[in-house]
């Protein structure tokens, strides 16, 4: 069961973290990592710290918030054992759990209204990791490989470069 919660954001975030943050289920124990203000600040700072959070606790989730919620996802998509999905949507939010074992969401205040995002929110948090969903936990076991030592392990196979091509050449398809 989730306890825990690791949220952050970035200047774009800002508003609506604090208003995450400020109606969130009083029996969730809640950790702000920032930013405090709306001044312009580097969302991967903030990033890193829910990240390191999450992977410290097992009983945790993150949140991250940035004006469209995909760089702070690429941000923590660079933690071995972080899986972020930026998410718009309520289902998309229970299948990223459930289907991919999510750990952080990211969401974009430009994308996603307050309600919204609190729905979305609470869909992340009582969502659930289901291996037994038809292949998703032979999918994910492979994405750990990938992570881990890279894409010639995962599938055991070497990487074949089709070509070799350098800026500026053009590729000509002829009919004949």
């Amino acid at each position: 069961m989730i306890t825990k919660v690791a949220i952050a954001s970035d200047h774009k975030g800002y508003a609506l973290k604090e208003y995450i943050v400020n109606n969130f289920d009083k029996q969730m124990t809640v950790m702000d990592f920032g930013t405090n203000s709306k001044e312009s600040c580097d969302f991967p700072d903030f990033a890193s710290k829910v990240c390191e959070f999450v992977l410290e606790n097992d009983d945790s989730r993150g949140i991250l918030i940035c004006g469209s919620g995909v760089g702070m996802s690429i941000a923590a998509n660079k933690f071995a054992g972080i899986r972020a999905a930026n998410v718009s949507d309520e289902l998309t939010a229970v299948q990223s759990v459930e289907h991919n074992d999510v750990n952080i969401l990211s969401l974009g205040s430009d994308n996603v209204d307050r309600e919204l995002a609190m729905n979305i929110v609470i869909s992340f948090l009582n969502s659930n990791f289901r291996p037994a969903l038809g292949g998703v936990g032979q999918d994910l076991d492979l994405v750990v490989e990938v992570e881990g030592d890279g894409v010639e392990a995962a599938r055991g196979q070497p990487v074949v470069v089709v070509a070799e091509v350098e800026v500026g050449d053009a590729c000509r398809v002829d009919d004949a």
